[in-house]
């Protein structure tokens, strides 16, 4: 077997091009043998039996008999021929060419020859498509030394289509709202305005993202203008010298002219482009703008008290009296503006068209400073108290209503406010005063805001919605008929897949989602519950029983009809931990933490299993209800025998972050850049060399450090699929591990979950602001997920 020129592998035919120069030159139900002319020839007969008169989309069949030198692949003979139960394939071979080729690999009195078999779909391209890795199966043979009179004997060659699970994956936006180019993340206070033909409002958000601004360099992170519009983001950086840090407020005249406040000074957004303002270098952080009659007008404030107005063409800067931050800013017209400032002491100055002085406004930092119309400001005092401008001061607004809350505004007239609050980490309310009194408008499962600059929501000046955005990509309206969400990805972290028409999705801010063969439905998590907590794990038996758990003790049970709280903070069930995995048979759930495994049993309480140490635990998995492991932190395996959890030996101290298997003989492990296999009698390290260095990630993520999840799904010994970082994936054959190619998406794999008949699904984390979505479908021969999948109805 030839040795480190790579030609005994079947890595030898993806570095030689076997593709292009074998399967190009195929057609359907015909025999070609390239080499032509007299010479000598053999015949090789090759049986290839096992495929299943019906094999779903593992239409065709390729055979083909190649030789190597030492630069290319040369093909001899290959045929191309409909799939059937069995086939005798006689292959005729001239043997000229590999004969009197000097430079040929192998026998010196014989052609070493190579024998490829592969099931393919009928749409399987012969000229960008891989033999050996999109194919449902493929089988590689060889060397033979054949010459006149020297004819092996070639074993025959068993294929099955359903070997493979996923012969390749289609990326699926059913869990996403919102379009590809939604931001994952925002900075600075939701803007928008109203087109000049009228219809929905253009909604703007600040945030960063990727971008290959010089042709040739590696993508860099660039500030971004993100627009939502017509249900669909898009995003928009600087066309010269774009900063990298985020801009920090935007306010809007038109959808052809937006202003953006930056670290650096301001930009303008033409409704294409956006370039910097010339002679405005100060550092800032707010900014507003209006028209008034024919006037347009635009103030913005920054660090030192600096303070910028003008009217689009010239500029005047202006120091306000204090040596703070204007953090925001509002503007009436030319001789009305207000700042804020949201230090301690919290001062507000207005502008009366020649000077700046400080309005007594009390103590209390300030924020989300607004400005209606002539006259009218409001601004929030310390969170929960509301200021409004009588002409002459500062006077508080009634706040009776609001529960208390801490809360951010925007106003349309002194008739008109709109208030979004958090509510303990429950939800998020909403509420409108009418001049008067406020009235609760409705609450969504949602709390969670990102960023570090002021988050204040924007008010359509035609009255009758607010719009707010927050962490995740998330843009909510509110209004007289409640609040809606018109943009969301959902960072997973775990999913499970049950059946076809049975599927569990779970992550950040306590995502839950099912699949019933029809569509996607998000799930309001339970009333009450804390909606900031992660949803690490899931696991289901059916459509009618499945288990998530997660952060502070969160364990959540599926019954059909509702989420149930099992378990939380305020009642934990054991001894208080952060749970990570979740598996279970139909009356025997596991769940593994930070410090303890729980068993939850029906007819019994829910209750800790000693395992031997506290050290966290990952992943959990069983062959059977008296055979589960449990891998973890710092290489840890941990084995139930029915009876009590043992340790077993560990070939690693790296940290594991899954373990799956198809049956007591035939597990992996996956963790911090180690693979480990377990053959019935020891776990063993598999070098994570040639295709699998893809995957090598680490366990947590580099970049979020509450992040440990990796993709791992086992379907049989024949058929196993590994995932990482940019969502490299790699493929177990059952004799070596093959590369998946990727399909332009980014983000790291947090879990892989199919069943025995093939029916897969992918789920990558969503914190990485890239537009591929979070959901992959497997096409395979099941065809469960062919097609696209439908979304849900609602979101909470």
């Amino acid at each position: 077997m030839p040795g480190p020129g790579g030609w005994g592998t079947a890595n030898a035919f993806r570095r030689t091009g076997l593709l292009g120069a074998l399967l190009s030159t195929a057609c359907i139900d015909k025999e070609l043998t390239v080499p032509t002319g007299a010479g000598p020839r053999v015949s090789l007969q090759i049986a290839v039996g096992g495929i299943a008169p019906a094999v779903g989309g593992a239409d065709d069949l390729i055979v083909g008999v190649v030789y190597f030198n030492a630069t290319d692949t040369i093909p001899l003979a290959v045929v191309r021929a409909p799939a059937q139960a069995e086939h005798q394939l006689p292959l005729e071979l001239n043997l000229t060419a590999c004969l009197g080729d000097q430079t040929r690999l192998g026998s010196r009195d014989a052609c070493s020859v190579w024998v490829v078999a592969a099931l393919v779909a009928g749409s399987f391209s012969l000229d960008e498509d891989d033999v050996l890795v999109d194919s449902y199966d493929a089988v590689l043979l060889g060397p033979y030394d054949v010459a006149p009179g020297r004819i092996p004997n070639i074993p025959p060659i068993d294929l099955q289509a359903s070997r493979v699970a996923a012969a390749t994956w289609e990326p699926d936006d059913a869990l996403r709202l919102g379009g590809p180019q939604i931001p994952d993340f925002f900075y600075g206070p939701t803007a928008g305005v109203v087109p000049a033909s009228g219809g929905a409002p253009v909604i703007y958000g600040l945030t960063l993202g990727p971008a290959q601004f010089v042709v040739g360099q590696s993508l860099q992170s660039y500030a971004q203008l993100s627009i939502f519009e017509n249900g669909a983001w898009r995003r928009v950086i600087a066309t010269a010298a774009p900063p990298a840090q985020p801009f920090r407020g935007m306010s809007a005249l038109s959808t052809s002219e937006a202003y953006l406040a930056h670290g650096n000074g301001l930009y303008k957004f033409d409704g294409t482009s956006i370039t910097k303002v010339s002679g405005i270098t100060d550092d800032l952080f707010s900014v507003a703008s209006i028209t008034v009659g024919n006037q347009k007008l635009v103030i913005a404030g920054g660090s030192s008290g600096v303070v910028w107005m003008g009217d689009t063409q010239t500029w005047t800067r202006y120091v306000l009296p204090s040596p703070n931050r204007a953090t925001s800013v509002c503007i009436t017209g030319p001789n009305e503006a207000f700042a804020a400032v949201s230090t301690s002491a919290g001062s507000l100055f207005r502008f009366d068209g020649t000077t700046w002085s400080a309005v007594t406004s009390g103590f209390a930092p300030k924020t989300d400073l607004t400005c209606p119309g002539p006259g009218q400001a409001f601004v929030v005092a310390g969170g929960t108290a509301i200021l409004s401008w009588t002409g002459s001061g500062w006077q508080n607004l009634t706040t009776a209503g609001l529960g208390g809350r801490s809360v951010s505004i925007a106003a349309v007239s002194p008739s008109e406010i709109y208030a979004v609050g958090e509510t303990g980490n429950t939800d998020r309310a909403w509420f409108r005063y009418n001049g008067a009194t406020w009235t609760d408008i409705g609450r969504t499962r949602f709390t969670r805001r990102s960023g570090t600059v002021d988050r204040g929501p924007w008010a359509d000046p035609r009255g009758g919605a607010v719009y707010f955005l927050s962490a995740f990509g998330r843009l909510e309206r509110a209004g007289t008929g409640g609040p809606a969400v018109l943009s969301y990805q959902p960072s997973m972290r775990d999913l499970w897949v049950h059946s076809g028409t049975s599927a569990y999705a779970v992550g950040m801010n306590a995502f839950l989602a099912r699949w019933d063969g029809l569509r996607w439905h998000v799930d309001a998590p339970p009333p009450g519950m804390n909606v900031t907590r992660t949803i690490h794990g899931v696991w289901a038996d059916g459509p009618s029983n499945a288990w998530a758990v997660g952060d502070s003790s969160l364990i959540l049970r599926w019954n059909g009809t509702a989420w149930q709280t099992v378990s939380d903070a305020a009642a934990p069930v054991a001894t208080p931990d952060d749970y990570f995995a979740v598996w279970g048979t139909a009356g025997d759930v596991w769940i593994a933490g930070a410090a303890t495994m729980v068993r939850c049993r029906t007819g019994f309480p829910c209750a800790t299993v000693s395992t031997g140490a506290a050290t966290p635990l990952y992943s959990v998995w069983g062959a059977s209800p008296d055979d589960v492991w449990a891998v973890g932190a710092g290489g840890r395996i941990v084995r139930w025998n029915g009876t009590a959890w043992a340790a077993a030996p560990s070939p690693t101290l790296a940290n594991l972050a899954r373990v799956r298997g198809s049956g007591p003989t035939d597990l992996w492990a996956v963790g911090s850049q180690v693979l480990l296999r377990y053959d019935g009698a020891q776990w063993t390290s598999v070098p994570m060399t040639g295709f699998l260095s893809s995957v090598l990630s680490p366990v947590p993520s580099s970049t979020q450090p509450t992040l440990f999840q990796l993709g791992l799904h086992v379907r049989g010994p024949r058929d196993a699929y590994v995932g990482g970082d940019f969502a490299n994936r790699a493929r177990w054959t059952g004799t070596e591990w093959r590369f998946v190619p990727p399909v332009d998406f980014s983000r790291r794999i947090v879990a892989i979950s199919g069943t025995a008949d093939g029916c897969m699904l992918i789920a990558t984390e969503g914190v990485v602001n890239t537009p591929p979505p979070s959901l992959w479908r497997g096409i395979g021969v099941a065809g469960c997920f062919s097609a696209a999948m439908g979304t849900p109805a609602s979101w909470p």
